[in-house]
């Protein structure tokens, strides 16, 4: 497995109240504060990427500076931008988003580094499916808290939005002969009173594969294992319970292009999810 790393090349907030302005100063925001809305936006300068590769995972990292409302739960979504943005964004004039967002649980941190997998978005660039004109960073614009993160013009390395993409490279197969390559996948999950899911990995070609689901939170959950052929439509396979402070695993029985998990639960906490895969190259 090989690991590309990238930092954010450019940044842009804006907000609701001065509609007709845009700041590229050393942070960005968003959340809400009394009346006001503040949205961001970033961009990253995948060109470098290798054309005959696989992507296994793309993470998103965010320096949090700092949040006004620390002791809520709170959801950050992140959207893949359809249009460019640039020095003519504004809150009146924003760039147009898919309407399908990645979604971040942030549990009571004030501070640090939050990591947000966007494996979704990657794979969607990569496979043409979308072009990367940037992400889109939004808060819950309903409840009171506003988190400030470091931009792309931050003075200080470690507070500049960064993406770290894990890949494999293609090879060719000679005719008649299949190589198999085994893959680690790690995923953090902050599961909320309600559902949420994981985000797909891709299968292709798949030989066998093991999840395992470490519950570090105070609920039980209910993990269920689902299938895609294309990203959009989801089969549902078996439901299993993992008890609150224990680990359990799961063997997927039906194997798609894409797997993902649909976790349900009671309360909020955190899984620590493990997947060990073996593929035909």
């Amino acid at each position: 497995m090989l690991l590309g790393k990238f930092i954010s090349t450019k940044s842009l907030m804006i907000k609701r109240s001065q509609p007709n302005k845009n700041y590229k100063g050393d942070i960005i925001k968003c959340g809400r504060y009394n009346e006001d809305i503040c949205k961001s936006y970033i961009y990253f300068d995948l060109s470098s990427l290798p054309e005959n590769i696989d992507i296994i995972s793309a993470k998103l990292y965010l320096n949090l500076i700092n949040r006004l409302n620390p002791s809520s739960l709170y959801t950050i979504n992140i959207y893949p931008l359809l249009d460019d943005f640039g020095d003519f964004t504004t809150y009146n004039f924003q760039p147009n988003i898919l309407e399908i967002p990645l979604s971040y649980n942030l549990i009571y941190k004030r501070k640090g580094r939050i990591e947000i997998n966007i494996t979704d978005i990657v794979l969607r660039w990569r496979n043409g499916l979308l072009i990367n004109k940037g992400l889109l960073i939004k808060g819950e614009e309903s409840r009171l808290d506003m988190l400030v993160f470091g931009s792309a013009y931050n003075n200080d390395y470690n507070n500049i939005p960064s993406l770290e993409i894990a890949y494999s490279i293609q090879s060719p197969t000679p005719p008649g002969q299949k190589f198999v390559r085994y893959f680690d996948y790690e995923e953090t999950i902050n599961y909320i009173n309600g559902t949420v899911k994981s985000q797909p990995i891709d299968f292709s070609h798949l030989i066998q594969a093991t999840v395992f689901v470490n519950n570090i939170g105070s609920y039980d959950v209910v993990v269920t294992s689902q299938y895609s052929p294309n990203n959009v439509i989801w089969i549902q396979d078996f439901s299993k319970k993992i008890v609150a402070g224990t680990t359990s695993y799961i063997i997927p029985k039906i194997y798609s292009k894409y797997y993902r998990l649909l976790i349900q639960s009671t309360g909020n906490g955190i899984l620590k999810v493990y997947i060990s895969y073996m593929v035909y190259l």
